[in-house]
């Protein structure tokens, strides 16, 4: 397979999880809570990303990826669902090409727990010399703050 997977994303701990997973009563109006960071490094690659993790409403969390060298910025709000964090982002960069010739667009869902551990998955379509096929990666995510 010619593609390598340029994943980015970030996993919360058991204590942010807890504090987001709050009861569905008056969340939105709750007090501002502090942004948090996250070091989020996707297992294989050599460059992390940093997280900026604010409250957004009732069991959603607002993600402002600081992207690196490899990945350009992006934000995204992600939902806890069925004991999950799950968030989608459309990047213009997900792809790219084994050689580092190009990078192409995707749509990738962020799967994670109060582990700290997910899978980002997307679907390649047919770029790089490469049939379209579902591609995957395991990730890590670290409190920074």
């Amino acid at each position: 397979m010619n593609i390598t997977r340029v994943i980015t994303t970030s996993v919360f701990s058991a204590c942010v999880a807890a504090g987001f997973a709050s009861p569905a009563r008056a969340d939105d109006a709750a007090p501002a809570q502090p942004p948090e960071t996250y070091t989020f490094q996707f297992v294989g690659a050599d460059l992390p990303t940093t997280w900026t993790v604010t409250h957004c409403g009732t069991l959603c969390t607002h993600i402002a990826d600081s992207g690196n060298a490899n990945n350009a910025p992006w934000e995204s709000d992600a939902y806890l669902l069925n004991g999950y964090w799950t968030m989608f982002v459309h990047r213009t960069d997900m792809i790219a090409c084994g050689d580092g010739s190009d990078t192409f667009p995707a749509d990738a869902e962020y799967n994670w727990d109060a582990s700290l551990h997910g899978i980002a998955s997307a679907t390649s379509g047919g770029v790089c010399g490469d049939a379209p096929a579902p591609v995957q990666g395991q990730f890590t995510l670290t409190r920074a703050s």
